[in-house]
């Protein structure tokens, strides 16, 4: 019990990892696919590009801990 919640907690952080991975690679593919074949120098772009996978991956840690603490309880 007590390495339950650190474990679903990574499981959540790795599998937001891959989805943010995931949606990183399809931005990055559409933007680059609209243009010259390059990035387009934008902030907005650059920003999400950067933030995108770290924030899913807390997301998917935080989600994995909700949806367990539900199930736990039932």
């Amino acid at each position: 019990m007590l390495m339950r919640k650190p474990g679903v907690a990574f499981i959540g952080l790795i599998g937001g990892l891959l989805v943010g991975f995931l949606i990183h690679e399809v931005i990055a593919r559409i933007a680059m696919s609209a243009g010259s074949g390059q990035l387009p120098d934008s902030l907005a772009l650059a920003l999400v590009m950067g933030f995108l996978t770290p924030a899913l991956a807390i997301v998917g840690a935080v989600v994995a801990l909700v949806i367990d603490g539900r199930m736990r309880r039932r």
